[in-house]
């Protein structure tokens, strides 16, 4: 999958330097013609030159435009009319309420950013100086399921870690699958088109222009901006300033309660059982395998994955629990099946397998205590579809003479990491050795089988997955862009909130020629409260941003030393 998604950039930063490097010969410039025929669609002139520019610098390429400004300005024209002066409030008030979620977002995000700091540092010192008598295995969760249906299955699939922590970063590869990377990727650019249309409309409700918009991609980040008049901005009374940076984490909140809203309706399922049907009493159905994972030979797209271990997929029609996640990277990705194997024959002097892994043998161990252990072959043991072959059993006492001579009950030990996949109506077994993790990482299901052959099985799961990372987007882009970081929509609101705060006339309906003989009223006469105040809005507006900076990059540097351990 990393080979396969190296490749398929090199090509696209390949043909965009192509492209870069024909047209330049035929225009002598060192910007990427916008005016050629393949950036100018027929009888539009959106892309031509003297409105769009397209730049191209090492791997960043950035496309601005000013061909959106006398949209944006004819629709703030059009909410300045008497006829639309309800529109106009009813706008003023909404995105003022925005506002109001603003100031409660950044104070959350605080809120969240040391919590997770502090968590992180303890599931740390956990890991590394584990408490005696406590289970020390660790374990690799990963945020974005394969086959959750909703929002609320992110707690009923376990996919929490069960070692505290309640925030985990997304670090394709390491914290969630590489193949979900253009999910994450397509989830945070939308929600970043969606995060500007809010600057946008709010500003045209005080009627500041925008010099331009535009998108840009950063090796394999893209991203949307939209830029004001840094003037007309500071122009403005601090609370409708306030209305409009707050503006974009608005649109984000107001875009999560709406996708979380809809998961709770039956939308989704009346729409997919259109083309689909659904399996999930029965178990998952393979969308998908990585062509380099050695299950890629042994499950077909189509076949139905019944049970992990004794672990059954099948789930009720109501449940919403995910035995798939659950078991191979959340809350049972540690436990082992409570059942064994009545094994009869004397036990094994060579126990090597036990300490060092041995080619076609694994350790397995007695349920009962004293523990005993046995090298053995796995694959007859563990693949066998005859229940009359071998008994099952929980405790040696339920092993009985004709179960053979010495029969003790044992079952794989926890370190040979062996996993049961049953397939299939037939129930063959297919026998895993290695971590759970490679196997949700290379398998994908989905619970929803074509009606059609022409339907791809992927859609569902691709869809899924995309929704589930718009919906962690929405949320995180909320918070994060209140954070008061350099270059952040937060910075700029702490700004305006502390001006609303400590400027006795940060909100006055005065005339710039009024305030300014207020200013010089207060300079010719200064008072020691008005000193006072802008003293310690100055001291926030410095040293709150310079502990919300290192807080971050000590949360961030945490996060990453947690999930690697």
């Amino acid at each position: 999958m990393a080979i396969a998604i190296l490749l398929f950039l090199t090509s696209i930063w390949g043909s965009i330097y192509l492209l870069h490097y024909l047209l330049k010969s035929s225009k002598a410039q060192s910007l990427l013609p916008s005016s050629s025929s393949s950036f100018r669609p027929s009888r539009r002139t959106i892309w031509n030159e003297s409105a769009t520019q397209i730049t191209l610098s090492g791997l960043h390429l950035r496309i601005e435009t000013t061909a959106w400004n006398l949209r944006h300005d004819l629709f703030a024209t059009s909410l300045k009319r008497a006829t639309r002066a309800r529109w106009r409030t009813t706008l003023s008030q909404a995105y003022s309420f925005g506002s109001l979620l603003g100031l409660i977002g950044m104070l959350c995000a605080l809120g969240f950013l040391c919590t997770t700091g502090c968590v992180s540092a303890v599931s740390i010192a956990r890991k590394l100086w584990p408490v005696a008598g406590t289970y020390t295995g660790t374990s690799s969760e990963g945020f974005g399921g394969l086959v959750k249906r909703s929002l609320d299955s992110v707690e009923d699939s376990g996919v929490l870690p069960s070692d505290g922590s309640w925030i985990k970063p997304i670090i394709p590869g390491v914290t969630v699958p590489l193949s979900h990377l253009p999910a994450i990727l397509s989830a945070v650019f939308l929600s970043q088109v969606i995060h500007e249309f809010g600057h946008a409309i709010a500003a045209a409700i005080d009627a500041i222009p925008i010099l331009s918009a535009g998108l840009s991609l950063t090796f394999i980040i893209p991203s949307a901006f939209v830029s004001f008049s840094a003037y007309a901005l500071d122009a403005l009374a601090p609370r409708a300033r306030a209305r409009i940076i707050a503006a974009g984490p608005f649109h984000n909140i107001v875009l999560w309660v709406l996708l979380v809203s809809l998961s709770y309706t039956p939308f989704a399922r009346i729409f997919w059982s259109l083309g689909y049907r659904d399996v999930s009493a029965t178990g998952q159905i393979v969308v998908g395998v990585d062509a380099h994972s050695p299950l890629h030979a042994y499950l077909p797209v189509g076949a139905v994955i019944t049970a992990l271990d004794d672990t059954l997929l099948g789930r009720m029609a109501n449940a919403s629990h995910d035995a798939w996640t659950s078991y191979l990277v959340g809350a049972q990705a540690n436990r082992t099946s409570p059942q064994g194997w009545c094994i009869a024959g004397p036990v094994d002097v060579d126990l090597a397998c036990c300490t060092t892994p041995s080619p076609g043998r694994s350790c397995f161990v007695s349920t009962s205590t004293p523990s005993s252990f046995r090298c053995l072959d796995p694959a007859p043991l563990l693949t066998s579809t005859h229940t009359n072959t071998t008994a099952r059993c929980t405790t040696t006492a339920d092993c009985h003479p004709g179960d053979g001579h010495n029969a003790v009950c044992m079952r794989p030990d926890a370190k040979a990491q062996l996993l049961r996949l049953r397939v299939g109506s037939t129930g063959d077994i297919i026998l895993w050795s290695g971590p759970r993790k490679e196997v949700y990482e290379e398998v994908r299901v989905s619970t929803l089988v074509p009606r059609l052959r022409v339907i791809p099985h992927a859609l569902p799961h691709a869809a899924t997955l995309f929704w589930e990372y718009l919906v962690t987007a929405s949320l995180s882009l909320y918070f994060f862009n209140l954070l008061p970081l350099p270059f952040l929509d937060g910075s700029q609101f702490l700004t305006t909130l502390l001006q609303m705060i400590f400027d006795e006339h940060s909100d006055a309906n005065t005339s710039p020629g009024e305030y300014e003989l207020d200013l010089e009223s207060e300079v010719s006469a200064p008072s020691r409260r008005a000193r006072r105040r802008a003293r310690w809005k100055g001291v926030l507006g410095r040293v709150i941003p310079r502990v919300t900076t290192g807080v971050f990059f000590g949360c961030a540097v945490l996060g990453l030393i947690d999930a690697y351990l």
